[in-house]
């Protein structure tokens, strides 16, 4: 502490890092909404959330404080070099005020803030999750990985297999979790894909009884369950009709699907639909299943093409091979997403073009089945009103999300993906819904914040889980385990 007539370090530590400079936060790259204010998590040592009712806003604060490692010292002063130095002090204090406000600002990420997240913890364990009834008490438990986190609050955690933490320059052997009866004992199972080209795996539920009884709990007991799974966006649907869901997926360089057999315990069997070399090897990306032709049966996609699926499936005939995309948008990204966009009764695709730089699309589908592409994001801030620009795209959900009837988008950016040396892999892991909405121009997404810092991995689980008849999201990722709850009253149609 300065003695009398001594100037205190305080405010030369307060006024420093105004003459030396401050450390400017990673922001997403996006320019501000007037009706709509900048949001960030915490990113300690650069950002604090202020929260004030329905208004967020990204200050910084810790560059402008006292560093514990400065050492106090005095200045004996003159009158005059004290008022010149308390003129000082003050510039200081009104250009710290300036670059605050200058900061908060900057372009950020718009939200609609309808969303209250929870962060369950920030480790890596996987990089998809699951949701169901596990111990048979009627509500929804979340899976990550090996854990799974017991409904309604999802603080008592059980696992499932020893649990494995990763460091987030590695990968995970959980990539996508799914939850089925699959030995039709009455207790959900739960299947879980690794690193691609691994075998699906299948955990057998204890049962009920065993689960809720700490004493009796145990890890669960697991076989493969198929051969190896290719393709970096396997899908675990009722592509069939009647039984048990199958694995769509890649294998033996075709597209196909894995199918339980009578004894669904015991390794499925392995049924594929395209020619040799549809699926050239383990890491390519974008694969979907949706019915692309309105015939009541569900087709196979990959990036391009799309695979009809024929009446009879007696003796495993290769599926009709069509066109869906005339010249290649991308690399590849994620899920492609099969549903009427539109309105207008027939299917429509949504995807991302790559997984791992940017784009986002709806592809149009006319009456004689063709499709026109319609770019939603681009790496380019200046392209589209919204002025939202992300990447790593590697997880994509089409549904309803505020019961307007018409399909939304849930996405985000995939934390880390190959080290942060992806084209906007540093950048923050932020998580969005693109509300599809009708102007007179036609189709609209708004671009709408979800989370700042939880992102995505390869798989983002959209479901209601606390009951309340709207649809939240779970985030599983590098950045850690996230559960979201959307807030705000569904939109009814009149």
């Amino acid at each position: 502490m300065a003695g009398r007539g001594g100037f205190c370090c305080g405010c030369l530590r307060l006024a420093l890092p105004v003459f030396f400079g401050a450390c400017k936060p990673a922001t997403l790259r996006t320019q501000p909404r007037f009706d709509e204010i900048a949001f960030a998590r915490e990113s300690p040592g650069i950002r604090n959330i202020n929260q004030n009712d329905n208004m967020f806003k990204t200050v910084m604060l810790k560059p402008f404080l006292p560093s514990p490692a400065m050492p106090s010292f005095s200045i004996q002063t003159t009158p005059a070099l004290r008022i010149t130095l308390c003129c000082i002090a003050l510039l200081s204090f009104s250009l710290t005020a300036f670059l605050q406000h200058a900061v908060a600002t900057e372009p950020q990420l718009p939200t609609s803030v309808q969303w209250k997240s929870i962060r369950l913890h920030s480790v890596f364990h996987a990089e998809g999750g699951a949701c169901g009834d596990l111990n048979g008490d009627k509500i929804t438990d979340l899976i990550e990985g090996p854990l799974w986190y017991q409904g309604p609050d999802f603080k008592q955690v059980h696992e499932i297999a020893p649990t494995k933490t990763f460091p987030k320059s590695a990968y995970s052997d959980h990539f996508f979790s799914h939850v089925a009866d699959v030995n039709r004992d009455g207790a959900s199972d739960v299947i879980a894909i690794g690193f691609p080209g691994q075998p699906a795996r299948l955990y057998i539920n204890p049962g009920h009884d065993q689960l809720s009884d700490p004493q009796q709990v145990k890890h669960w007991e697991v076989s493969n369950l198929t051969g190896p799974v290719d393709n970096e966006s396997p899908i675990f649907m009722d592509l069939i009709e009647g039984g048990l869901p199958e694995l769509v997926c890649g294998s033996q360089s075709r597209y196909g699907y894995f199918q339980a057999g009578p004894d669904a315990t015991q390794p499925w069997i392995w049924h594929p639909v395209a020619r040799e070399g549809s699926c050239p090897h383990k890491f390519v990306h974008s694969m979907g299943v949706g019915d692309v032709d309105g015939d009541g049966r569900l087709d196979v996609l990959d990036r391009t093409k799309w695979w009809r699926q024929p009446k009879s499936l007696e003796g495993d005939p290769q599926w009709e091979e069509h066109q869906w995309a005339d010249a290649a948008y991308g690399s590849g990204g994620a899920q492609i997403c099969v549903g009427d966009v539109d309105g207008d009764g027939d299917a429509d695709i949504v995807t991302s073009y790559n997984a791992h730089a940017y784009g986002l699309g709806w592809f149009e589908q006319a009456d004689d089945g063709s499709f026109t592409k319609h770019d939603l994001m681009t790496a380019s801030t200046d392209d589209f009103d919204h002025r939202v620009a992300f990447s790593q795209l590697h997880a994509v959900v089409l549904i309803d999300m505020n019961g307007d009837k018409a399909l939304d988008i849930v996405t985000g950016r995939r934390h880390y993906a190959h080290g942060g040396h992806d084209p906007g892999g540093k950048e923050p892991p932020v998580l969005f819904w693109f509300e599809n909405t009708k102007t007179k121009n036609g189709l609209h997404f708004e671009p709408r914040l979800i989370d700042g810092d939880s992102g995505i991995g390869v798989e983002v689980t959209v479901d209601d889980f606390n009951g309340d008849g709207k649809p939240d999201v779970l985030s599983a990722s590098k950045r850690g385990l996230s559960v979201h709850f959307q807030t705000t009253p569904l939109t009814i149609p009149k």
